[in-house]
């Protein structure tokens, strides 16, 4: 398995290709950012105030700040909901410097600042998966997505998989991606009935602070997945959220699954080209148990990078 040395995650961050930064003005209204998110395609922008960023706003607080109604809501100012503390990164730090920050802060965007200090780039953690799978052409890009796959099928790990086989390795092995899905931090899924509603769903991502749901049947047939990118691109500014609108008309329908034994190259492979941010984990019935964030993958190679 081949083997990289730390210090290739010692490059910095400008050194990656990033997106500019979007900016919007701290005068604009809830609304007003809703159609700037969905006409650019970001999930995030920063506020400014005199040319200066005074805050953030993500997906995840237009959904988790929703006040529940619906019009008021789009008209109020994007400082009521905008994260005032800005995480910064200068753009002469090291990747490995930004994937703990990402991975402590439980965060999936950090503005990036010039050597002026101007903030002039995003990095996320879309941006880090793509420098992981260059990094490890073998252990990592030369396997590919999965996207079919049988419960016997090859390139699985069982419960009793562990890093001892790393010791003494002087870098980063590639066996860290044969980790087990399982091993990885995993959280619980939230789920609800797929006859729910649109606002039933908004009300399940506020209670327990989770940006995914899952719609089933029977509470295990899998039928589709709600994320707040869903509700930002196909329901804020488009549809009465307070209304009782199945909330089925904006899932994703039969979503890409893992096995929990399938191993980490395959969850990482399948979320960079369905750019998608979650994996959600299946028993050997394909019922729902588990997801993987993309998140928690940048924390765990973090901790690898630190124990090197």
């Amino acid at each position: 398995m081949e083997v990289i040395d730390k210090s290739r995650f010692d490059i910095t961050v400008g050194e990656l290709p990033l997106n500019p930064v979007k900016m919007i003005s701290h005068e604009s209204k809830i609304g007003d950012v809703i159609t700037m998110m969905q006409k650019e395609g970001f999930g995030s922008a920063l506020v400014e105030e005199n040319q200066t960023p005074c805050g953030i706003v993500t997906e995840r607080d237009l959904i988790m700040k929703y006040s529940g109604n619906y019009n008021e809501f789009l008209e109020l100012p994007i400082t009521d909901i905008m994260t005032k503390k800005l995480i910064t990164i200068s753009s002469s730090e090291a990747v490995a410097t930004c994937m703990n920050l990402i991975g402590r802060k439980r965060i999936r965007h950090i503005p990036v600042s010039d050597e002026s200090g101007k903030v002039v780039k995003m990095i996320s953690v879309n941006d880090l998966l793509k420098f992981i799978i260059d990094t490890f052409p073998i252990a990592v890009k030369s396997i590919g997505p999965l996207r079919e796959w049988s419960v016997n099928q090859i390139h699985v790990q069982d419960e009793n998989f562990s890093f001892a086989a790393d010791k003494g390795t002087s870098g980063i092995s590639g066996s860290i991606f044969m980790t087990p899905l399982k091993k990885v931090v995993t959280k619980d899924l939230v789920k609800i009935d797929v006859s729910s509603s649109i606002n039933q769903v908004i009300e399940a991502m506020q209670k327990f602070r989770n940006g995914m749901v899952i719609l089933t049947q029977h509470e295990t047939m899998l039928k589709g997945i709600i994320t707040e990118r869903d509700i930002l691109r196909k329901v804020l500014g488009k549809h009465e959220v307070g209304t009782n609108i199945p909330a089925k008309q904006f899932m994703t329908p039969n979503p890409d699954t893992l096995l929990e034994k399938h191993i980490l190259s395959y969850g990482i492979n399948n979320m960079f080209t369905g750019r998608y941010r979650n994996i959600i984990l299946v028993d050997e019935e394909r019922i729902p148990v588990s997801y993987v964030s993309l998140v928690d993958i940048i924390q765990l190679i973090s901790e690898k990078i630190k124990n090197a």
